[in-house]
């Protein structure tokens, strides 16, 4: 992490040293600067985030033959915890830094033979039509840091094969030899996916540990494909895709209660897993009398069952064989489906209008446990495009239509932003959670916040 900026550096260096010999027209460089501070709205308005983030882009084309392309991230990211006076001495503490390398490939024109694309290296492949969130966008494993940032994705290494065999029409493979797991929330949003605790009546959680079993190294297990053929009709963009993905978040396999170092508490180990799927997708996009119009659908096949294992055995030290109790998660003769449909309309007055309803979030799997999320947003520019309101913006979530009053929650994140100049945001906004029940959103009450963000294009 010290040597972070350096290394940055001397990507950029070895890059810009092979480039900047050949033609200067054919070279793009650019980036954005984004500051970004949060603090909440309660509990003595704690500061819960604080990132300086540069992210530089790099292209570089060797006439319509050839593309090279690499995002880098570079960034002071999180509230320092100096808990001692050894902390003043590391900046990996007191300032703590980060370099990530988001992206970088080679993409090669009618290559192996005229029609086709390549392209190998770190990259991004972006199935479906979602704005944000897309059931069929499996590919790549999310990045769930910034729970704000919705559909913000790892890159994926390996390989992509589009073939173009007519106009309109598409046909591409997808190779990625190598499994990257999700990249889970941090800071107040950290426990998030980890559901509340049923312990018997009169017990308390203790320690609290766990596993996580990654997938053997070899291409079998690791490997994800997928392949997607693509078209344009009678003004419908559309798609069918089939896929072979290792969801990135794990699930628990086994947990194993033991008794904890005080009477009524249980400690307890989990050992975590990453599940397999084969995902048949069909997406779509038109317009109908000025509103554009998209859907998604993924039918999801559990390579084999989801079960989830507890055993009690160190509670009945008199016990002489295992006592394990076993809860099905997903029946994998039970396939499953995720959808979305959305639309949006811009207005005359300039305004615009995003509506969309998704069945199953990133984290849900099985029939019965797919939540239903309604999105909406509603932009409002002013004073020739410089100051945009966005009165409207959030999300309604329900997990049991027979008792909503019990199982929902609600987001909403107003927002005014002002744009001084072509290159330059600075916006407000309220992040304001209220909800009730286990559900992933429902446990935010304590966690509404506000926002100020500065973004700089180059």
């Amino acid at each position: 992490m010290v040597h972070a900026g350096k290394w940055i550096s001397l990507v950029l260096l070895m890059v810009s040293a092979g480039l900047w010999g050949q033609d200067a027209s054919n070279i793009s460089f650019g980036g954005r600067y984004e500051g970004d501070g949060r603090f909440l709205l309660g509990n003595g308005n704690d500061w819960v985030w604080s990132e300086h983030r540069l992210s530089l882009r790099l292209d570089q084309r060797f006439s319509d033959r050839s593309r090279f392309h690499t995002t880098l991230w570079a960034r002071s990211i999180g509230i320092p915890e100096v808990t001692q006076m050894s902390h003043l001495y590391n900046k990996g503490i007191s300032d703590p830094f980060q370099a990530e390398l988001r992206e970088m490939w080679v993409e090669l024109r009618d290559f192996p033979a005229k029609g086709f694309d390549v392209i190998i290296g770190r990259q991004h492949v972006g199935w479906g039509t979602a704005d944000g969130i897309g059931p069929t966008d499996l590919l790549n494993a999310p990045d769930m840091e910034d729970l704000l940032d919705f559909g913000r994705k790892r890159g994926a290494d390996g390989v992509s094969l589009t073939w173009y065999p007519w106009q309109d029409f598409s046909l591409q493979a997808v190779f990625l030899p190598r499994f990257r797991t999700a990249m889970l929330p941090v800071g107040v949003f950290s426990d998030i996916l980890t559901p509340p605790l049923e312990l018997p009546m009169g017990l308390l959680p203790g320690n609290l540990t766990d596993t996580v079993v990654m997938p053997l190294p070899g291409l079998g297990p690791q490997a994800a494909a997928g392949l997607r053929a693509k078209g344009f009709l009678k003004g419908v963009d559309f798609s069918f895709s089939y896929q072979l993905v290792r969801d990135g978040l794990p699930y628990a396999s086994m947990n194993t209660l033991a008794p904890g170092q005080e009477p009524g508490y249980l400690d307890i180990h989990s050992h975590l897993r990453f599940a397999r799927y084969h995902v048949a997708g069909f997406d779509m996009a038109t317009s109908l009398a000025g509103v554009g119009v998209w859907g998604e659908a993924a039918l999801h096949f559990p390579d084999k069952d989801l079960v989830m294992q507890t055993d009690v055995t160190p509670l009945f030290p008199g016990a002489t064989a295992p006592i394990i109790i076993d809860s099905m998660l997903v029946d994998k003769t039970e396939p499953y489906l995720k959808w979305l449909v959305g639309a949006d309309y811009h207005f005359a007055n300039g305004s615009y209008l995003n509506i969309q309803f998704l069945k199953g979030f990133i984290h849900e799997h099985g029939r019965q446990n797919l939540d239903n999320y309604f999105f909406i947003r509603y932009e409002l520019p002013l004073f020739q495009d410089r100051i945009t309101v966005v009165p409207v913006n959030g999300a309604f979530i329900i997990s049991d239509f027979q008792q909503i009053e019990d199982n929902h929650a609600i987001i909403y994140m107003p927002e005014v932003a002002w744009q001084p100049n072509l290159n330059t945001t600075l916006s407000v906004a309220a992040v304001v959670f209220q909800g009730k029940g286990d559900g992933m959103f429902s446990r935010l009450n304590d966690f509404s916040q506000f926002r100020l963000r500065l973004e700089y294009f180059f």
